[in-house]
This record gives structure tokens, C-alpha cells and sequence, in this order.
């Protein structure tokens, strides 16, 4: 298998290991754990494919130089390319660097990777039986075409017909596989062993691939946001405000023309706006949040 490290990463060139053989990694996790280092591989971020696709080289940004220096830092990269087009890029198909194969067949590459979890690698892992697996491959069908789903996990395993117990446990199954990121409340105990506030596509080439034109931006918008700020941050919810960052900084995610109204009372609140270079104040470029990585 020939390999070439990129930023210190080792980027696989004959095989791109996804979602689909992570299950097995967790299973055998424990007994991997002496005899190897395991490292946790995430998807490119927008910083990544910008070196990627245009070869657009930047340091990480922290989170505290985005929120207190983004004017300065959008106008910079501005200066050489036009980041809402690569940014549209990004998030239709530059999660997964094999979309260089063929980036017109590269969503149906996807759908294979998610029937191999579904149908391949659940079944063996977790010992899920093959007539469960249609009712999870109907449970992608929804989360696809909705707004970030806020689950009611009855009225859900009623749907899909299996058990509330069986489908909070495949809803684990696929968060370990990255199919999934599942949005936990601003809580600790218990609560958190019941259901999650949100459920969100694993990244929003996922949401392109299922959905195709009729994709809901609404949907991409906040997967990006929490798709890429998890890989450092505490991401949680709450009912005021769509995501908060480590317990302190508080985000709306939109358009560029959302209002300051839902920050209104809001400690540390910013507006994270989609369709704009450049900033002002607390709010914020969508696109600067890829740079984190």
C-alpha cells in the first residue's frame, strides 16, 4: 500500500479507510491499544482543502484569534482567492480527499461507503439483524432531507419500526462510525444516556450525496459548523441558541442576513453567516470556521 505524509498526516492513496471500517477499530480498540498508537484521522477541513484543491497554504486558526481577529484574517485570504466559491466546493464533495478520483461519480462513492456501514459492517459489529438494517437506511432518508433533526425518539422508532432501546443504540453505532454527529444538551449525567437534542448528517458531503438539489442549506449550515468545530471543541446546545463552545461562546448560524435578535440577553453570542467574505463586529464569515484544523 503506497502512502506519502501530508502535514503530518499519512494519506492513503490506494485506499481511503472512512466511517465503514471504524467500527470494527472500536471494537477491537481495547486490544489494539498494546500493541499500537491509534490515531484519529478526520475528514479534510476547509483549511485542508484549500492546500488541496488550490494550494492555498495557512496555519490553524484558534478559535479565540476567529472570534476577536476575523476581520483581518478573512480580508487576508480574500486578497488571494475567493473563499465563498471554494467554500461551496468544500461543502458539496471536499470532505474525503478521493473526490480528486472523479468528483462527478464522487457522491455515489459515498452512498457505497454508507450501504457498506449499513449493510456490512453493522451486521458484523454489532450483531444487528439484516431486516433492522432497511429501517436505518429509512432513518438516513429522513435526517437527510430535514433541518437538523430534534428527535422525538418515539415518534421516530414508531416510523421505522424498531424499538426505542434498538434505535438509540444504532443511533450510537453510526455516531462511532461518522456517519452521524448527535447533539448532546448543555447537561451532564443521566440525561445524556437518553437521546440526543440534535441529529445531523457525519459531514455535509453526506447531506449533498442523500438529498442531492433538494438538500436543505439550512441542514449543511449547521453540520459544517458542527462537524468541524467538534475535531477540537466541546460542541452542546441549548434552547436559546443553536451551538455553544466549550460552556462559554454562544453561536446563531445563517444567512447574511440573519438579525442579532436570538443573541438578544446572550452572553459571548456571535453570528456565524453564511454568503459573506468579510465581517463585522460579532458577526462572523461561516467559512472561517474550517480553518480550525
Amino acid at each position: 500500500m503506497s502512502f506519502r505524509k501530508w502535514e503530518g498526516k499519512l494519506c492513503f492513496w490506494t485506499k481511503c479507510i472512512t466511517g465503514s471500517s471504524l467500527l470494527e477499530i472500536h471494537k477491537g480498540e481495547a486490544d489494539l491499544s498494546r500493541r499500537a498508537v491509534t490515531y484519529h484521522l478526520h475528514g479534510l477541513s476547509f483549511r485542508e482543502f484549500l492546500q488541496f484543491e488550490y494550494g492555498y497554504k495557512m496555519e490553524v486558526l484558534p478559535l479565540s484569534d476567529i472570534l476577536t481577529k476575523h476581520i483581518e484574517l478573512a480580508m487576508n485570504v480574500s486578497k488571494q482567492l475567493k473563499p465563498l466559491v471554494a467554500f461551496n466546493e468544500y461543502l458539496t464533495y471536499g470532505y474525503f480527499p478521493f473526490y480528486k478520483e472523479d468528483k462527478i461519480l464522487y457522491h455515489e462513492r459515498l452512498l457505497a461507503i454508507l450501504n457498506t456501514i449499513l449493510d456490512v459492517d453493522l451486521p458484523s459489529t454489532e450483531k444487528i439483524d439484516y431486516y433492522s438494517i432497511g429501517k436505518i437506511k429509512k432513518l438516513f432518508s429522513i435526517l437527510a432531507g430535514l433541518v437538523p433533526y430534534i428527535p422525538n425518539i418515539s415518534m421516530l422508532s414508531k416510523e421505522i419500526e424498531v424499538s426505542r432501546i434498538s434505535l438509540l443504540n444504532y443511533l450510537s453505532y453510526l455516531q462511532k462510525a461518522q456517519a452521524l454527529l448527535l447533539l448532546d444538551k448543555e447537561t451532564s449525567g443521566i440525561k445524556q444516556l437518553t437521546k440526543p437534542e440534535k441529529i445531523y448528517l457525519g459531514n455535509t458531503n453526506y447531506a449533498y450525496a442523500l438529498g442531492g438539489e433538494k438538500t436543505d442549506i439550512g441542514n449543511v449550515r449547521e453540520t459544517f459548523f458542527f462537524n468541524q468545530t467538534a475535531v477540537k471543541h466541546k460542541v452542546t446546545y441549548s434552547s436559546q441558541i443553536d451551538f455553544t463552545l466549550n460552556e462559554t461562546y454562544n453561536f446563531e448560524i445563517g444567512g447574511k442576513n440573519k438579525i442579532q435578535k436570538q443573541l438578544a440577553g446572550v452572553e459571548n453570542g456571535y453570528l456565524a453567516l453564511d454568503n459573506i467574505e468579510i465581517g463585522f463586529n460579532n458577526e462572523i464569515p461561516f467559512w472561517l470556521f474550517g480553518l480550525m484544523y
